[in-house]
């Protein structure tokens, strides 16, 4: 009886923790598809997850939830899409108030291969243009992540480093940070382009654009860039992303 016992109170605690995880999942899975709802051109009447719960409901489930993992899921997915979504100061807000939470909590989780080059894109942009100290601070953060992560190989990230490396150059005067930052631009667009990310290629020609027409003064170099940018949204699906 006490084998018998043993057992089944192990086996109801397995359960439960099963029953915990695939509750977890779920909402995990329903925050990215509430990104990928954002981006494309999906059905508006669908719900955020098909058979889940719609968009008031993920945003009082997350306001509500205790769970650190999915709340760093869901500042993560807010973090790609409002960078994708071109709503750079969002984005560094996020990242300045949640990235270091974020990598602490999914330290080890594949995403964190790729968040801090969306995070370093917006910080960089808001570096730029704001006095506050803190988006340069956590700009050369981002850089330095993605430095590490160059060094080990992975080709699909080759092009994170150089460009948060341009977006860097930006926060220096001097025409030789200005060449370096366009020199940069153009290897991180080739390196994207052969890899076929083409969600990347697509933000880092607008930067590219936004680049020429705020430090080169070259309005016909911006334009053929942004009008790069659309057509690599369109071509990976975020029609919704062009019309914004």
């Amino acid at each position: 009886p006490a084998l018998v016992m043993s057992i089944e109170s192990n086996l109801h605690y397995r359960l439960g923790y099963i029953s915990f995880c695939r509750a977890k999942w779920e909402a995990t899975c329903q925050i990215w598809w509430y990104v990928v709802r954002k981006l494309l051109p999906v059905d508006r009447s669908l719900p955020v997850a098909p058979g889940g719960m719609d968009e008031e409901e993920i945003m009082t489930y997350v306001l509500q939830t205790k769970d650190e993992d999915v709340l760093c899921n869901f500042h993560s997915a807010n973090a790609m899409l409002y960078t994708l979504q071109g709503n750079h100061q969002k984005a560094a807000d996020n990242a300045v108030e949640n990235s270091d939470h974020i990598f602490k909590t999914l330290k080890g989780h594949p995403l964190l291969m790729v968040l801090p080059f969306y995070m370093g894109i917006s910080l960089g942009e808001i570096a730029q243009k704001s006095e506050n100290d803190k988006y340069k601070k956590h700009a050369k953060k981002m850089l330095s992540i993605t430095k590490e992560y160059s060094k080990k190989g992975n080709p699909n990230t080759a092009h994170h480093f150089m460009a948060l490396e341009a977006e860097t150059q930006l926060l220096s005067e001097g025409r030789q940070h200005l060449a370096t930052a366009r020199k940069k631009y153009q290897e991180a667009i080739s390196s994207v382009t052969k890899a076929e990310l083409f969600q990347d290629a697509a933000l880092l020609h607008q930067r590219f654009g936004t680049f020429y027409l705020e430090h080169m003064d070259n309005m016909e170099a911006s334009k053929q860039h942004t009008l790069q940018s659309s057509t690599f949204v369109r071509h990976w699906g975020a029609k919704d992303s062009v019309r914004l």
